[in-house]
């Protein structure tokens, strides 16, 4: 719910290219820069986002989430999706969303979690 708010202030894509890219460059510069949680739900929120403008939707994907694919404002640009694969790909290696999964009282959540994601970048591949 809080990435669909943020999307319908936002009506752009454009301020989660630059964080992705900013994730890029940061984890470039230094392999151990800690990806906060809110950035990176941020990440995986535009990755879902992507993914359903492009024809790709989650399989459990909710009505209201849905209803993005309507938004005329939000648009895919392209050549910014490798950036957001790639920050994807740096969250699942290392977070702190990556750890509240790990730390999770249910020992399996990482395991959904990380089945989640893996899913996400295959779908997200199938549109690069």
């Amino acid at each position: 719910a809080e990435m669909c708010d943020w999307v319908a202030e936002e009506s752009s894509m454009h301020p989660i290219y630059d964080q992705a890219k900013s994730i890029n460059d940061r984890r470039a510069e230094d392999p151990d820069t800690y990806i906060e949680v809110d950035d990176a739900g941020m990440i995986i929120g535009a990755g879902e986002i992507i993914a359903l403008l492009k024809g790709y939707p989650s399989s459990d994907i909710t009505p209201a989430f849905e209803a993005l694919a309507d938004n005329p404002a939000l648009k895919v640009d392209m050549s910014k999706v490798p950036a957001v694969i790639a920050a994807i790909e740096q969250i699942y290696k290392a977070s702190e969303l990556r750890e509240l999964w790990e730390d999770s009282v249910h020992a399996d959540d990482i395991v959904i979690w990380e089945k989640h994601v893996n899913e996400l970048l295959s779908r997200l591949r199938k549109i690069t």
